[in-house]
């Protein structure tokens, strides 16, 4: 690549230019100068690092990796009853989570990327406990004390991930 832009004779690529530029141009320089275009359009869309490879190299392609990106997946099963959710969000909470945020509210380091990225992941775990939470309608349930029963376990579970969640959101990163 780099012999082929010495052999192009400079004199001859500058007095093309100002043709272009003066509106002198003729239709053949018209033409060159839009498969000029193309060239370059196609050189950058098909290869978007815009780089050259070395002379006498072989052409390596570059793999990247595709950044999956999450979708939100439920943490407890649809197929449970509302008491039946309400108890696993408790249970996971308690089990998964709850030593750990009391860890990191403890000792909690903003210059420990390893805290950081625990805080995150914690304050993001938390969040989806509520939305299981949230996602509890037991605005159709008939019976009273049951009604009442299942109400007062989400509130108190709530109660309870949102009083961890507010002392994570408060550590200072």
């Amino acid at each position: 690549m780099d012999s082929l832009f010495q052999n192009i004779n400079k004199e001859v690529v500058i007095s093309f230019y100002q043709r272009i530029v003066n509106n002198n141009s003729s239709d053949l320089d018209k033409v060159i100068a839009t498969v000029g275009a193309i060239g370059l359009l196609s050189l950058f869309v098909f290869n978007p690092l815009g780089g050259s490879s070395k002379s006498g190299s072989k052409t390596s392609k570059r793999k990247f990796k595709k950044r999956a990106i999450p979708k939100y997946e439920p943490i407890i099963k649809k197929e449970l009853t509302d008491e039946e959710k309400i108890v696993e969000v408790n249970r996971k909470f308690n089990e998964e989570y709850r030593k750990d945020a009391e860890q990191i509210i403890v000792k909690f380091d903003k210059n420990d990327d390893k805290d950081v990225y625990k805080k995150a992941f914690l304050g993001e775990m938390l969040m989806k406990l509520l939305l299981e939470l949230d996602s509890i309608d037991v605005s159709q349930i008939e019976d009273l004390d049951f009604k009442k029963k299942l109400k007062d376990g989400r509130k108190n579970t709530i109660h309870e991930i949102q009083g961890f969640l507010k002392k994570i959101d408060g550590l200072k990163s």
